[in-house]
């Protein structure tokens, strides 16, 4: 609810504190910690959120929020090699929907005009 109203430092913080229980398994570790990306991508912060991602990818390499999260963040850091991975994996593992193809789509054509630019 926090983050739905603006509130990122709250929601930041919830999550870490949920983080810190250690009840949880990985794969509610792994939840918190997409979830806690969202929020981080949310406030701009999208460094911060691919760390987040990789730590819940690495708790749970099916977690298809992560992907998506850190992919996006990938693209708004112009790193289009990783977001073509991550978008990869999301189509072929998770969600083969026009929309995802199309995030693909979008990192590959915005790839190579990165490599066209640096070949001219």
């Amino acid at each position: 609810m926090a983050a739905k109203e603006g509130n990122y430092t709250l929601s930041y913080s919830i999550y870490t504190n949920l983080l810190h229980c250690s009840h949880y398994d990985h794969k509610m570790k792994s939840d918190i910690l997409s979830s806690r990306a969202t929020v981080l991508l949310l406030d701009h912060k999208s460094f911060e959120s691919i760390i987040d991602c990789t730590q819940a990818i690495a708790y749970n390499q099916w977690n298809k929020l992560a992907y998506i999260i850190r992919g996006a963040c990938w693209m708004i850091q112009h790193e289009y090699t990783q977001a073509i991975d991550d978008y990869s994996k999301l189509f072929h593992f998770f969600d083969q929907s026009q929309y995802v193809l199309d995030l693909l789509n979008l990192a590959y054509r915005k790839s190579q005009q990165v490599s066209s630019s640096i070949h001219s």
